[in-house]
């Protein structure tokens, strides 16, 4: 696994870059991708935290507002410790 391109990128059988790359994705969508790809595969990271972190970055991406992406995340956290 070089350091560069770890495993946790190569669930989806490509390296998230080209598969981003393949789709047109910018910069917030390759991010949520990446994401997604790694949830619940990087040593140190639950599932949780990295989708958690995809919605962050699917959030910037249609409000273009790092308030609004920090709000919604901070809700959803708040009722995650709601519900558990």
């Amino acid at each position: 696994m070089p350091k560069y391109a770890p495993d946790h990128y190569r669930s989806l059988g490509f390296p998230v870059v080209v598969v981003a790359k393949a789709w047109g994705l910018g910069f917030e969508l390759f991010t949520a991708l990446k994401y997604i790809a790694r949830a619940g595969k990087k040593l140190g990271e639950t599932e949780t935290d990295d989708l958690v972190k995809c919605i962050w970055y699917i959030t910037f991406y249609i409000t273009q507002d790092t308030k609004d992406a920090d709000w919604l995340v901070a809700k959803l956290l708040k009722r995650m410790g709601d519900i558990n």
